[in-house]
């Protein structure tokens, strides 16, 4: 979705800032965040991590974790990235956690909590002033953008 904002094929977007985090670009903007959906974007080892001189990182953040672990050697990976654990591929994995379930599930352990993340209505710079008047006017008609969403 960044991509699609930025190149000026959509005007505003619904997504988790995780994404528009990664895509690291000044020129993109949250006009509002939302109240459900929030977790937060973690440090991961497994219980029997060995660390090597450069820590390796396996992610789909790759920007992020280079921002968040400048001396990590980091692997692009897609998928279930846990699993680069007990493989051996990696000292630690970089990913999105929620609940934990699944770290409890695979024995393993949120080192490092990096940033909190969550979904918001996004949009570029250049086209947010007009958007929050927009999100101005609906809240002064008594509308919450948050009353949009469903909750599970």
């Amino acid at each position: 979705m960044p991509q699609l904002l930025l190149s000026g094929h959509v005007d505003v977007a619904i997504g988790s800032s995780v994404w528009f985090l990664e895509a690291g670009n000044a020129d993109l903007c949250c006009l509002h965040e939302f109240i459900n959906g929030r977790c937060r974007l973690s440090l991961i080892a497994s219980a029997k991590t060995f660390t090597s001189a450069a820590p390796r990182v396996c992610t789909r953040f790759v920007n992020l974790a280079r921002r968040f672990v400048p001396e990590a050697d980091v692997m692009e990976l897609h998928g279930c990235n846990e699993i680069a654990l007990p493989l051996g591929a990696a000292d630690y994995v970089v990913d999105v956690v929620e609940t934990g379930r699944t770290l409890e599930e695979m024995e393993l352990e949120e080192v490092k909590v990096l940033t909190e993340i969550g979904y918001g209505l996004w949009s570029t710079r250049r086209l947010a002033q007009h958007c929050d008047r927009l999100l101005d006017s609906a809240s002064q008609d008594g509308g919450d953008p948050n009353s949009y969403l469903v909750s599970e």
